[in-house]
């Protein structure tokens, strides 16, 4: 059958009504991303605009690398504006400047390396980076890695966003190790915090407390590597350090917190040493970050209960029981044929049954194989006790955190720890809050009495030292726990007058990258092991040293001579004694 007219109007109706529809969406999708392109510029140019006219932070250049030239609309109009484009190279140093980069499959994150690399003063050169899509965890990742490594701290991420128009405003929290949104309104002073070249004629208020090894007093002078980044600011910045010096113990340890963070909320404190990890009771305190990340450990206390009788067993491994067992099964196997080989003439079932057993070569061999492996295991069995008996007389030390937390051994939790405790987990916390003790508590205890949180280099000093050695066990009551609690990054805390935190954390990110605190952590550790090494042992033997030596060599050649004497004078005896007794011969 052919196809009518009304038919062919059908299917052109249906046509047209799909490339309708297909134009109208089409059209609805392009206004989408021109809206979400429009907006995205907008706040960037609402950015520019700001650095360009603020008073602190000192733009005097934009720079708009991959962007086309229409999105810039009237910013070129009154900001000072450079468009680069491919191939984005420059040859002139790059400072008092606002950079603006739109990431595509051709500005990739090396080309942003190398542009970056011609910034003069970083503290000076503030980045903003377009991306059109939601960046991925590895994409940022990367791009933090190349900004720390250059120095730059001063840049946010514009994105747009799959589930809305207004796209989305990110900047990197240092302290936290993450990025953090912001409003798209957000000003340029809370984004770029200003900053200041020089404090010259300023004086610093800097509260130290002794802990090792960031901050400790060695011969009433402050040392360690917080002490030392203080001198080098100081130098850097020209400014007066006044020095406060407060002590902490285990008495006045909570009063003592709670006196920093007053100070430090009220301006009487500028900024406190040495580094610490701050949790959300010090939310009225103001941070700086320190770019190093801790290990937090547990250090526990060693057992002292003796464990003897399982010594006797510990040794050998049931394997190697199991193989002592059955050479001595086969010992007495060999003994009990030999017995038989001996009586076999005698002891017979039957009378036409007779014994001719005869190992000659083979059974000597086997019997010096025997008595080889039977010395070899007694020898290695009686030194494995002696060690055990030196090393090993107590009960074993739990090592991982299950089995901490199955033991009976409490931890010292203070009040200001609890949000770090939580911070672990819910499971971990619980298990910490079941076996917690408070520092009034514990004051009245041993110091060895429970186990306590530090991070590792604290831990490795806690341990080394001298008051936790037990001169009677000739052991060290301490051990580290080896499975770790969590990585935290440390920071420092800053007062509220604290006018160039920007600058200071900038300064540490240039004394690390410079490799200076890696020299000195490497020179302060081989000077801590020499000192170790001298006051631990006396250096030139003395006589006083030598005469337990002396004592015994004499006893020994006493004991030798009296021997000899008693043998000498044993023998004359009794020869005496036997003339004494000989009768004479009477002849009949």
């Amino acid at each position: 059958m052919l196809p009518t007219m009304n038919d062919f109007s059908s299917v052109r109706s249906t046509t047209m009504n799909t490339t309708v529809l297909f134009s109208v969406l089409l059209a609805g999708l392009l206004q989408s991303v021109s809206n979400k392109h429009s907006s995205l510029y907008a706040t960037v140019g609402r950015l520019t605009k700001e650095a360009y006219r603020s008073r602190f932070h000192s733009v005097k250049q934009v720079y708009a690398v991959g962007i086309p030239d229409e999105a810039f609309g009237e910013w070129n109009a009154y900001v000072p504006m450079i468009s680069l484009q491919e191939p984005y190279t420059i040859r002139w140093k790059l400072e008092n400047a606002f950079v603006i980069v739109k990431i595509s499959k051709f500005l990739t994150l090396n080309v942003l390396s190398a542009i970056l690399s011609h910034a003069r003063d970083v503290e000076k050169v503030f980045l903003a980076v377009i991306i059109d899509s939601p960046p991925s965890h590895h994409t940022l990742k990367q791009l933090t890695g190349m900004l720390l490594k250059r120095g730059l701290l001063n840049y946010c991420i514009i994105h747009t966003n799959t589930h809305g128009i207004e796209p989305s405003l990110l900047k990197y929290d240092t302290i936290a190790n993450h990025f953090q949104s912001h409003d798209l309104n957000t000003s340029i002073e809370l984004l770029f915090p200003p900053f200041l070249r020089t404090l010259e004629g300023h004086k610093l208020n800097a509260l130290l407390s002794d802990n090792y090894p960031y901050a400790y007093l060695l011969s009433s002078v402050w040392e360690g590597v917080d002490a030392y980044i203080l001198t080098l600011a100081r130098e850097s910045f020209h400014f007066e350090v006044q020095l406060i010096n407060m002590a902490i113990n285990r008495q006045n340890a909570l009063h003592r917190m709670d006196l920093i963070r007053q100070r430090l909320e009220n301006g009487t404190i500028d900024i406190h040493m040495p580094r610490a990890h701050v949790s959300r009771s010090y939310l009225n305190v103001d941070v700086a970050a320190a770019y190093e990340w801790e290990a937090l450990v547990l250090v526990v206390p060693k057992s002292d209960q003796l464990n003897l009788i399982n010594i006797m067993l510990q040794p050998f491994t049931i394997e190697v029981w199991t193989i002592v067992l059955a050479y001595l099964l086969v010992r007495q196997m060999i003994k009990l044929f030999s017995f038989f080989k001996r009586r076999c003439n005698r002891f017979t079932l039957k009378k036409t049954l007779t014994c001719r057993w005869s190992f000659g070569s083979f059974g000597s061999l086997t019997t010096v194989g025997v008595e080889l492996v039977s010395f070899l295991l007694i020898e290695a069995y009686l030194a494995k006790i002696t060690e055990f008996l030196l090393y090993c007389r107590f009960r074993s030390d739990p090592q991982t955190l299950d089995e901490f937390f199955r033991s009976t051994i409490p931890v010292l939790v203070p009040e200001y720890m609890d949000p770090l405790v939580e911070a672990l987990g819910p499971t971990v916390a619980a298990n910490f809050h079941a076996k917690l003790i408070r520092p009034d508590e514990y004051a009245k205890r041993a110091a060895s009495c429970c186990a306590r949180i530090h991070t590792l280099p604290r831990a490795e000093y806690v341990v080394r030292m001298g008051k936790y050695f037990d001169a009677t066990l000739g052991r060290k009551q301490l051990y580290i726990l080896p499975e770790q609690l969590t990585i935290i990054p440390m920071s420092y805390l800053v007062g509220r007058n604290f006018a160039f935190k920007n600058s200071f954390e900038l300064f540490l990110l240039s004394v690390h990258e410079s490799g200076l605190i890696g020299r000195y952590v490497t020179a302060h550790r081989k000077d801590m092991a020499m000192m170790e090494r001298n006051f631990f042992t006396k250096g030139w033997l003395t006589l006083a040293d030598l005469l337990p030596l002396f004592v015994l060599v004499g006893a020994g050649w006493c004991c030798s001579f009296a021997a000899f004497l008693s043998e000498v004078f044993g023998v004359r005896f009794n020869r005496y004694w036997a003339r004494k007794r000989v009768r004479p011969f009477v002849a009949e």
